[in-house]
């Protein structure tokens, strides 16, 4: 099971095969013609594919692609209900910079950790984009205390159809969501930085350490020092060539 995020650029992928860990893909300049769990799909330059771990795909493109490994553990709970089946997202026009800079680290300086917050923010930009306004609400303003009364009141809701309505967007309530938020903020930065760990907890919301490590530990299965050590990116750990 990998644990680290890889990019690579391949020229040209025919063979039918599956991953453990989910994968994301972006054709660079021709249209990728795709077949994943036995559906065909068209992937335009500008959109980006999304295929769940161990879903058999084949591409075909002679193009070139830029394939991204993800850890399932980096995948943020809050969003695997809606990244079950494999997806296509239009990225937006004003995300486009974000995609050339990727190319243009992949091409020119592979080993800059950079790579990775360039990555993170693409992937919160283009899931923000596919939520409703509480959703976005609580996405902007996850380090700051929010009640569930006001997330209704944005939706024109009352207090309990607005809990079983984000259940059933979610599969989860509003507290755990937030939660679940927080603790991925948090894993993007214990991954790819060195700030200590209270200060990730001010960051994403808590006003103690412990208080962020036992939310932390109950969502992960371990403390964050123990996920820092065993997901932490270094520059070496990238391989661009990789096929």
């Amino acid at each position: 099971m990998m644990n680290r995020i890889d990019f690579h650029i391949i020229n040209e992928c025919r063979c039918r095969h599956e991953h453990d860990h989910p994968q994301l893909i972006l054709p660079l300049t021709e249209t990728l013609h795709m077949w994943v769990a036995r559906q065909e799909y068209h992937v335009r330059p500008g959109e980006l594919c999304f295929i769940p771990s161990s879903t058999e795909h084949q591409c075909l493109c002679k193009s070139g692609l830029i394939v991204v490994d993800v850890p399932l553990a980096l995948i943020g709970r809050q969003d695997r209900q809606s990244l079950e089946t494999p997806q296509i997202f239009p990225i937006p026009k004003e995300l486009q910079p974000i995609v050339e800079l990727i190319i243009n680290e992949l091409t020119s300086n592979p080993n800059s950790s950079s790579i990775y917050y360039l990555y993170y923010y693409l992937y919160s930009k283009i899931m923000e984009n596919r939520s409703t306004q509480s959703l976005r609400y609580i996405q902007d303003h996850y380090d700051e205390p929010i009640t569930v009364s006001f997330l209704a009141e944005m939706e024109n809701y009352n207090v309990t159809y607005y809990n079983a309505w984000f259940k059933q967007q979610t599969g989860m309530s509003p507290a755990q969501y937030l939660r679940q938020l927080r603790m991925s903020k948090a894993r993007e930065l214990l991954c790819a930085t060195d700030m200590e760990i209270v200060d990730i907890a001010i960051q994403v919301g808590y006003n103690s350490h412990s208080a962020f490590t036992r939310a932390f530990k109950s969502v992960m299965g371990m403390p964050p020092q123990e996920f820092r050590v065993r997901y932490h990116l270094a520059p070496g750990d990238f391989n661009p060539s990789r096929n």
